[in-house]
């Protein structure tokens, strides 16, 4: 199988932004992070783990997506590190970890726990809220070397997915229960096509802005950039297509994106950071 290496990005994050005091939930009509603007109805969110909807995250074309931000991790702290995964989904992440790994995933989403627990049975899965589980963790002093948000960022929602929680909470949050050492880890996935202004590298740049958007808003110190990379999932169009409910930001080959959201092809970005300031 032919595997996507990952590809260091020459990049600086910029000076951050004084963080926002407060924690912001807003009710969401249709976000522009997840925007379709065409005439197909999204599936609702308690239905897409009872569906094959989610059936190309368990595809090893996307296995790349996690392990670009494995192997920095385990070059950091070694084969037994400490991992939270918030959003885990069916704990995808897991099942690529070294197997002297600990690891705690936590979502809210009772199928994909169920799934989860299939795949991990001796893992740590808890369906809780992302945010107050950091919360409660760090109250407790619990702490770990990694957490990482494999898709999380711009989609932490409430159950329904009517309300999506502050973004620069959940990065803090995730701050609050790190190792003095540690890192956070972002998986930001972006669509793409062969058109060259929808292109992977037009695409990527214009995610990687709103990434760095978030983290400058998050602290106001500049961050440690330990690792960044970007990984296209290769054939990974191959497995939706043969799906009977495709995602909602996947296009065909023949079709033209209604937005930049959208797209044929899957890549993305890992961003591992270190917070100066917790």
């Amino acid at each position: 199988m032919d595997v996507a290496r990952p590809v260091l990005l020459d990049t600086c994050l910029p000076k951050a932004h004084p963080p926002a005091q407060t924690r912001i939930v807003h009710t969401r009509d249709v976000s522009e992070t997840d925007r379709v603007d065409d005439d197909r109805t999204p599936l609702e969110e308690r239905l897409k783990y009872q569906s094959d909807y989610f059936a190309y995250l368990e595809s090893p074309t996307n296995e790349s997506r996690y392990t670009a931000a494995i192997d920095p991790l385990v070059r950091l702290f070694g084969g037994d590190l400490r991992v939270l995964d918030l959003g885990c989904g069916t704990a995808m992440l897991a099942s690529l970890l070294p197997p002297a790994a600990a690891y705690t995933g936590v979502d809210h989403d009772v199928e994909a726990l169920s799934a989860a627990r299939d795949r991990a049975p001796s893992a740590e899965l808890v369906q809780h809220d992302t945010i107050d589980f950091c919360t409660r963790s760090a109250r407790d002093g619990r702490r770990w070397h990694a957490v990482t948000l494999a898709g999380l960022l711009f989609h932490n929602t409430t159950p329904d997915g009517t309300e999506h929680f502050d973004d620069t909470e959940l990065l803090r949050s995730a701050a609050s229960v790190l190792e003095p050492d540690g890192v956070i880890a972002i998986l930001a996935p972006f669509a793409f096509t062969d058109q060259p202004e929808r292109s992977m590298w037009e695409q990527a740049a214009w995610k990687l802005a709103t990434v760095n958007e978030i983290i400058e808003q998050t602290w106001q110190e500049p961050v440690d950039l330990v690792h960044q990379s970007i990984t296209r999932q290769i054939g990974i169009e191959t497995a939706i297509a043969s799906q009977t409910q495709h995602p909602d930001w996947w296009t065909g080959a023949d079709e033209s994106p209604t937005s930049r959201f959208c797209g044929h092809y899957l890549a993305t970005i890992v961003t591992v950071l270190r917070p100066t300031r917790r």
